[in-house]
């Protein structure tokens, strides 16, 4: 979609959806939280190991379906007229290291510079470098991207994606960010007690377990959401938020029942037309509006994840994302 007219059809056709829908709402987080309850007493119920060890993915679902609500309730698409609601989803949204203000500071600047190739050093960025950057990196720093952009950062993105972030924001700005401070100490808390009550195989099985799981799928749906074969970036100086939405911002396929653990995370370029549909009217407008339905696709397929992970890079010449093998030979080569 490149004509300005199509886009500005298309934006303006996303704000009908972008009214709550407060019954709506209610029916969608009640009984996810009564779910939520139901398995985290599972969690930690007096049975073998091995079987309280079943519910921890389906539970680790559901936190990525929580943080979700969180996510929405945070950009003011749900509970817009409700504390009550808020306080729940807030809640909810301890199960993860991300205070409020950290979120939205990190989530917004995510959106202000979505696939902006000099964006690099701005929280909420996963960073991407161009190949000319890449050309003049020293080792040290080649290494440092490297380990952000891995496989095992984003299976373990509870502590690269989650912690040490929360941590620099509150180390960075700590009275913008006091509700930082209880999240972070939130977790290990839960932790210490739920080991000093039960033990530590249930602390881990219980509590942490779920949530690193979660934490994971979340991370790479992120990760892959803006870092996909096709996808396609711009520098500073050329950049325009309504090229993101529709050129590096894709639409994640998955079946119908992940995409409900997901809070419809997969309509991640409608999030990013507007901000304030809720997460159960994203599949409602992408059926609705016809220049939402060339989105870019990714998907769960094996050979989709490798495939992600094999691009690091993006030639502004060639105008494609690369790997680090084909950056090595067009760098040795001088090619541009």
């Amino acid at each position: 979609m490149g004509d300005p007219s199509d886009i500005a059809t298309t934006l303006r056709q996303c704000r009908a959806f972008a009214e709550e829908q407060p019954w709506r709402t209610w029916a969608e987080v009640l009984p996810t939280l009564a779910l939520v309850a139901l398995l985290q007493t599972a969690l930690l119920a007096p049975l073998p190991i091995g079987l309280r060890a079943l519910p921890v993915v389906p539970f680790a679902l559901l936190l990525v379906r929580g943080f979700a609500f969180y996510h929405d309730m945070l950009h003011g698409a749900i509970f817009r007229e409700s504390r009550i609601g808020r306080a729940l989803v807030t809640v909810l949204g301890l199960y993860f290291i991300y205070s409020p203000s950290i979120w939205r500071a990190r989530h917004n600047a995510h959106h202000r510079h979505n696939s902006m190739t000099d964006a690099r050093e701005v929280d909420g960025q996963i960073p991407m470098l161009t190949l000319d950057c890449w050309r003049e990196l020293p080792e040290s720093k080649r290494r440092l991207y490297r380990r952000f952009r891995a496989p095992l950062t984003v299976a373990t993105g509870y502590f690269g994606y989650f912690i040490v972030p929360c941590w620099l924001s509150l180390r960075r700005d700590p009275r913008a960010h006091r509700d930082g401070i209880v999240w972070l100490a939130v977790q290990p808390l839960v932790l210490i007690t739920l080991g000093l009550v039960f033990d530590v195989p249930t602390a881990l099985v219980g509590f942490f377990a779920p949530v690193f799981v979660a934490a994971a799928i979340g991370s790479y749906l992120f990760y892959a959401q803006h870092s996909f074969e096709g996808a396609r970036y711009q520098r500073k100086a050329d950049w325009n938020y309504h090229f993101a939405i529709f050129h590096t911002t894709s639409q994640f396929d998955m079946p119908r029942w992940m995409q409900w653990c997901c809070g419809n995370l997969g309509y991640h370029h409608v999030h990013h037309a507007n901000v304030r549909i809720p997460f159960y009217r994203l599949a409602e407008a992408t059926a609705a509006i016809p220049g939402l339905a060339h989105a870019p696709r990714t998907n769960w397929r094996p050979r989709t994840i490798r495939r992600v992970f094999a691009l690091h890079l993006w030639d502004d010449d060639a105008q494609e994302l690369i790997g680090y093998a084909e950056a090595a030979k067009r760098c040795a080569t001088g090619s541009r």
